[in-house]
């Protein structure tokens, strides 16, 4: 009888053992990651308009890079941060201006950097070794840089720098999947509302 009993809790705390293995999570995650912004999709349009009407004569639109890190504090629940950066460049070729009633010409750059940082709460659905799908939000802070580079006369190799937009923002995570590759890296996605970005994908690495 004694040993039938200790067999029966052998394979017990066997098959516990086993299922605690199974879900564990790591609590580290990096993740880097690209993706558009409805800010930089509006002015990629209209900058498409303005080329073939005005003096715009190149731009560049590039994605909202992304880098974060999360911290799990359960299996359901984690808290990070990110930080988040976007460039977009417009130059203009012989724009016309007015200087003491008379119209010159000149070359101009104008670049609008965009910067994010912020904290992130995420809400797991499932959470194991492989896949990871959650919902959450970030609320952070928003801050946009204007600087103006031009060849106008009595301007040669001016900078002018503005700050513009500066604000608090907030982003809903509406859905978010993350799946391990190996051990270590894996893929993932986000579908958001809100700034930086209204979709996200790249690698993270699991520490």
């Amino acid at each position: 009888m004694k040993n039938i009993l200790c067999i029966v809790i052998i394979l017990c705390a066997s098959v516990l053992l086993g299922f605690s293995q199974e879900n564990q999570y790591k609590k580290h995650t990096v993740s880097v990651g690209v993706g558009p912004s409805l800010l930089g999709k509006v002015i990629d349009v209209v900058a498409s308009e303005l080329e073939d009407s005005t003096t715009l004569s190149s731009s560049q639109i590039f994605p909202v890079c992304n880098l974060s890190y999360d911290f799990c504090i359960s299996d359901w629940f984690s808290i990070g941060g990110s930080v988040t950066l976007q460039y977009m460049g417009f130059h203009f070729d012989n724009y016309s201006y007015d200087d003491n009633a008379t119209t010159r010409y000149a070359d101009a750059s104008v670049a609008l950097h965009r910067m994010n940082f912020a904290v992130r709460p995420l809400f797991y659905y499932t959470n194991t070794d492989k896949l990871h799908v959650y919902s959450g939000f970030r609320l952070g802070y928003l801050s946009n840089k204007l600087i103006i580079n031009t060849d106008a006369e009595g301007l040669d190799k001016e900078d002018f720098s503005f700050k513009i937009g500066t604000r608090p923002s907030f982003q809903l995570i509406i859905c978010g999947i993350r799946y391990q590759i190996t051990d270590i890296v894996g893929i993932h996605s986000e579908l958001a509302v809100g700034s930086p970005y209204y979709f996200n994908a790249g690698v993270q690495f699991h520490l």
